[in-house]
């Protein structure tokens, strides 16, 4: 298959992929990345991210506290960690065997946003791209359902500010 299809066609394809397409032709190299397994192991860089909303606020208190050093030695960390966060996607992306799931990836990264400026927490938006990468070819009220309950998608709709008599209506707003 040429290039500028695969282009055309929005799919993005290296020259070694099309190559690939050419020998398997293009039915067989989609049913093929429609069944690919996703990659469940985190990235190493991870481990030391708070994992969940107490964790998070004890991280923050712990930083309330901190030296004005180390407050700017943590914002350099966070800047790091999450620029290694990108460079693992972008390889991911680049680098796949069958990387139409990186890009359904993409796709509804665009549809359910979250950002590392607005969440802050780099566990928070790998979690919500593994919902994503695990959905990324199912039933769309599936990935709805799990996408509306991860951390980073509360945290950047300012869900967990809800208040009795004092409703935050990002989320409903955005779901509708």
């Amino acid at each position: 298959m040429k290039k500028s299809i695969l282009w055309s066609l929005r799919l993005g394809f290296s020259s070694a992929q099309s190559e690939k397409i050419e020998t398997l032709g293009l039915e067989k190299f989609l049913s093929t990345s429609l069944k690919v397994e996703v990659d469940k192991r985190m990235p190493s860089f991870l481990n030391s991210e708070p994992k969940s909303f107490i964790d998070f606020r004890k991280l923050r208190e712990k930083i309330k506290n901190a030296s004005a050093e180390e407050r700017k030695e943590f914002g350099s960390k966070q800047r790091k960690t999450a620029i290694k966060l990108q460079k693992w996607w972008l390889d991911k992306m680049m680098n796949s065997e069958y990387p139409l799931i990186e890009s359904m990836v993409c796709f509804w990264h665009n549809h359910f946003v979250s950002t590392q400026q607005k969440v802050k927490v780099n566990y928070w938006i790998y979690q919500h791209h593994m919902i994503l990468r695990n959905h990324a070819f199912g039933n769309f009220k599936t990935l709805t359902k799990q996408i509306i309950k991860s951390n980073a998608m509360i945290s950047y709709l300012d869900n967990a500010k809800n208040r009795n008599n004092n409703f935050n209506e990002n989320l409903s707003r955005e779901l509708l």
